[in-house]
């Protein structure tokens, strides 16, 4: 539906893998500017998703990566997007993930870091469901050159949340704040 390719609305989409469906989306609406590809770049304005569910992860080999003391190549081209506006209802979280399903409603965004050379991402997440109170909100700034990452987050969770039980923390409640800036090879 919608006008193709510029305002695109699917009412349905899933992933599978050997293991069968582990993601299932539901009323997907994507505007996006086409002539912004003429310049390099891909502007989406608005990706809104109903539901999104994720019952599993999908299978694969699971390997651990060092955290990169230096931009990752791949990171470059997050210069050329922008995202003004992610939201997702109902983002839905299979128990096989956090040890117990979870419905949270997210909005984000990914773009210009004003007049500095960088990208500025924000996340806000909130748990949805009769579980317990669940919140992340998280900025990230990263200037380009030098690489200097700028973070603000700040995550709480009530007594027995899924979090606190995935990292096997103690079942009280969960805080976590982090603030701080510098080169993005310092991080730790």
């Amino acid at each position: 539906e919608g006008i193709v390719p510029f305002d695109i609305q699917l009412s349905r989409f899933s992933i599978s893998d050997a293991d069968g469906r582990w993601l299932d989306a539901q009323g997907v609406a994507l505007k996006w500017s086409a002539l912004s590809l003429l310049r390099g770049a891909v502007r989406i304005d608005e990706l809104h998703i109903a539901s999104l569910a994720i019952d599993r992860l999908p299978a694969g080999e699971k390997k651990e990566q060092p955290f990169p003391r230096e931009l990752p190549p791949q990171l470059k081209q997050l210069w050329s997007l922008t995202v003004s506006d992610l939201s997702v209802e109902d983002l839905a979280i299979g128990q096989s993930i956090l040890g117990q399903s979870t419905v949270f409603g997210l909005k984000a965004a990914l773009g210009d870091a004003g007049s500095d050379p960088g990208r500025v991402v924000s996340l806000h997440m909130k748990r949805k469901d009769a579980g317990p109170n669940t919140n992340a909100d998280i900025e990230m700034v990263l200037d380009k050159a030098p690489a200097v990452l700028s973070v603000n987050a700040v995550f709480k969770e009530e007594e027995g949340g899924a979090v606190g039980a995935v990292l096997g923390l103690s079942p009280g409640p969960l805080h976590l704040e982090v603030q701080g800036d510098g080169p993005l090879k310092d991080w730790k």
